[in-house]
């Protein structure tokens, strides 16, 4: 992939790796998590400070996007909402917080595992769906399939990195469901 989630967050300005004071989870019903930040006047927010804040969440959007993309490839069935949280780095500044709780499943587990619905209005689980709702999260068609196949080059070296790890064959063999399947072909073909 282009960027860890750790590396985008502290690419950040203000942002801090020695730890947050606050955390919040991306469940319905957290409400607002930024807040208008004070101009030099004392009022609303300025032209700048506000470009700064809107270019923050469309980083998280993209990146909140990105993971999805993976979850999917990467047979992660146990993606839910509790799964993707936010720091706060100062008050009223959240972002996105590092991913985490990610895990391949392989076929013969994955009935037993819910997993996050794509969009509200749509069951289907596929890459057509995902790309279909790129533009919610500010993410144009041409940056989609760049995206897919950042993440799709990534997922599909999977094997070697498990050897390069030391892990054994009989492991990686019973993984691999997780990483070869029909959304994998489905992302080959719609990456072109």
């Amino acid at each position: 992939m282009r960027r860890s989630s750790r590396e985008s967050l502290g690419s950040r300005p203000g942002a801090s790796r020695g730890g947050s004071s606050a955390t919040a989870s991306a469940e319905p019903g957290v409400g607002s998590l930024g807040r208008s930040p004070k101009g030099a006047n004392g009022g609303g927010a300025d032209a700048v400070a506000l470009a700064d804040e809107l270019a923050r969440v469309r980083d998280d959007l993209r990146e909140l996007w990105r993971r999805l993309v993976f979850s999917l490839l990467a047979s992660n069935y146990d993606d839910h909402l509790r799964n993707h949280g936010f720091l706060m780095h100062s008050p009223g500044r959240w972002a996105l917080s590092p991913a985490y709780d990610l895990n391949p499943i392989p076929e013969i587990d994955r009935t037993l595992t819910p997993k996050t619905p794509i969009a509200e209005d749509r069951d289907e689980v596929s890459i057509a769906a995902t790309i279909e709702v790129a533009p919610r999260f500010g993410i144009k068609a041409r940056e989609a399939k760049a995206i897919l196949r950042e993440v799709l080059a990534a997922v599909s070296g999977w094997r070697k990195t498990g050897r390069g790890l030391r892990i054994k064959a009989s492991t990686l063999d019973a993984y691999s469901t997780a990483f070869e399947h029909p959304l994998i072909e489905e992302a080959r073909e719609l990456s072109q």
